[in-house]
């Protein structure tokens, strides 16, 4: 008799570590908070690097991004990881929020106004 993996189980074993990710991402938020925007980056980018498909990593690099005066990259890593699928409607939701304040920074109002709207639909509808 074989085995059959649930689906899934492959994606989950091939996965970083989360707690070591979470603490990269902890530590971004101090040295923000501290004013070492650029080590914040590097750190983040580094987090990216170890779990590409993590939501809250790229949410937290966008907005570390945003913040040192990078809006236009922002909005690339957001639509990029947009582009690679979400894996619920709630990140979803929350990228859409996040791009909507990008927008607005970047002053580009009409777009944020459809994003919030976007965001508010698929946090209604989760």
């Amino acid at each position: 008799m074989t085995h059959t993996p649930a689906p899934g189980a492959n994606e989950a074993q091939s996965r970083p570590p989360q707690a070591p990710i979470m603490a990269m991402v902890a530590l971004a938020g101090a040295l923000t908070s501290a004013g070492r925007g650029g080590d914040a980056l590097t750190l983040l980018r580094c987090a990216v690097r170890l779990d590409p498909d993590n939501p809250v990593v790229t949410r937290r690099l966008a907005i570390a991004l945003m913040d040192e005066g990078r809006a236009d990259v922002a909005l690339t890593v957001l639509d990029q990881m947009v582009e690679q699928g979400l894996s619920t409607r709630a990140d979803t939701a929350a990228f859409y929020t996040l791009r909507a304040r990008i927008l607005r920074r970047l002053g580009r109002n009409e777009e944020a106004d459809g994003a919030f709207l976007l965001a508010t639909r698929l946090a209604k509808a989760g």
